[in-house]
């Protein structure tokens, strides 16, 4: 431990990955094993200007013990796929390709795309129509900080479309989604009041869900929210996203897409 903490002292922030780090008689994963001890001694040993405080390096977690003291971290994924048969190959990125690529080398990516859609249930993503002009990527939950960068939204006349599931983490994210990518309009996918009231039969329960602040939310869509929250029709109501039947989805898809015409 104190060779770790001699080393940080010397090289603050290495930009390294913590295993290719190589010091007499500590293994490759010695560090990992002892995030919570090496960060006690190391928020006493370092420079402020060497701590990232915002990261938590004190909860055993390799990424924020990783950013907190400037090492490496395993790249964030993106996995997407292309829906229009009908355009050209540009490489490895055709159209029947399963496709997953470093977040990002995925921010920098342009195809001519108009519409985006992110669903959050694998087999949702991989069941997706064809559609024209259009990608799916699988969005995997909360964290788009780093979303606004990306060139594919900033193309002229595309549309980005959140498709969730009907509960309160759902619309969380379609939320934060649009603070995040904010001046970039966000629209959503069967998660307003009228798909909630439609699919009432496919709720299962969920854990108790509280009540946020969703400040984005269109009209349609925090009715539902609140409809959720207040247990108006169920208690802990939940639809998630795969059990809406197939044939509804693709009746959904047409409204919007007409809609955006």
């Amino acid at each position: 431990m104190l060779q770790f903490c001699r080393f940080l002292k010397e090289h603050p922030r290495p930009d390294i990955y913590l295993r290719s780090l190589d010091l007499p008689g500590m293994d490759t994963k010695f560090a990992e094993q002892h995030l919570a001890a090496l960060s006690r001694l190391l928020d006493a040993l370092l420079p402020e200007s060497a701590v990232d405080t915002e990261s938590s390096g004190r909860e055993s977690n390799k990424a924020g013990f990783a950013k907190r003291y400037g090492f490496k971290s395993e790249p964030s994924r993106i996995r997407f796929r292309l829906l229009d048969h009908s355009m050209p190959e540009n490489g490895l990125f055709n159209q029947a390709a399963d496709i997953e690529i470093d977040k990002a080398s995925f921010l920098q990516l342009r195809r001519q795309v108009k519409y985006i859609f992110i669903t959050e249930n694998q087999v949702n993503f991989l069941a997706f129509p064809d559609l024209p002009q259009s990608m799916v990527i699988f969005g995997r939950g909360f964290g788009f900080a780093s979303w606004r960068r990306c060139a594919l939204f900033h193309q002229p006349g595309v549309h980005l479309i959140y498709w969730g599931d009907l509960d309160a983490a759902g619309f969380e994210i379609l939320n934060q989604l649009r603070l995040e990518t904010a001046p970039l309009k966000v629209h959503s996918l069967l998660m307003d009041d009228a798909a909630l009231i439609s699919n009432l039969p496919l709720a299962v329960s969920a854990q108790v869900q509280t009540a946020k602040q969703l400040t984005a939310l269109t009209a349609g869509e925090a009715q539902a929210y609140q409809d959720i929250i207040e247990q108006r029709h169920l208690p802990n109501l939940r639809i998630e996203q795969e059990r809406i039947p197939f044939g509804r989805v693709q009746e959904a898809l047409e409204q919007v897409l007409a809609s955006l015409a």
